[in-house]
């Protein structure tokens, strides 16, 4: 007897209203959004679902990609994801993928808080030292002979640069502290885990 795989698509609001059940599910896919979702969002999103599940590895999130992580909250959405109970799976694809584990996500945020080696922090500099030559005219000048930097990229990406022109206005707009309007209608229903 086989299985029939059902797909259900799960606004962010069902996730948010927690009187709304989740339907049983095995593979909760997130593409191109936990970048640029609030922290509240995501952490609402993998406790609910932490919450249904347990540890249970045969049950898991993937993205295919975070998104654009315009407000540099990366690193800390990681941190808040491992906080929930889900371990960042290793794999070889550029996905990312998370499964639900506290014992293994406690591993994970003993090993992230571990200082990083003195080779790893001589390649880091290195890394920098690079990037500040670049920067440079002459730095920039070399880099476009050898068809990378800024001077390459300006003179080669201008129709790229204009078509992502009015997200970054839409971002350079913002105000801070000012809820988006996301945040208001959350409020507004007044359900939010965090």
């Amino acid at each position: 007897m086989t299985k029939t795989a059902k797909i259900v698509h799960i606004p962010w609001w069902r996730f948010a209203n927690l009187s709304i059940p989740l339907p049983e599910v095995d593979i909760v896919t997130i593409n191109h959004a936990l970048a640029e979702m609030h922290e509240n969002a995501v952490k609402t999103i993998f406790a609910r679902l932490y919450e249904m599940w347990g540890d249970n590895e045969n049950k898991f999130v993937i993205a295919e990609s975070l998104g654009y992580d315009f407000f540099k909250r990366k690193s800390k959405m990681f941190t808040d994801i491992c906080e929930l109970g889900f371990a960042h799976s290793g794999s070889k694809s550029s996905a990312y993928i998370w499964r639900p584990n506290l014992k293994a996500s406690q591993a994970e945020l003993t090993a992230a808080t571990k200082r990083p080696s003195h080779l790893f922090r001589a390649k880091i500099q290195i890394l920098k030292n690079i990037g500040t030559f670049i920067r440079t005219r002459i730095g920039s000048n070399l880099a476009k002979l050898i068809g990378r930097g800024p001077l390459y990229e300006a003179t080669t990406n201008t129709s790229q640069e204009s078509q992502i022109k009015k997200i970054r206005d839409f971002f350079d707009d913002l105000v801070p502290h000012e809820k988006t309007s996301d945040e208001k209608f959350l409020s507004q229903i007044g359900h939010s885990k965090f």
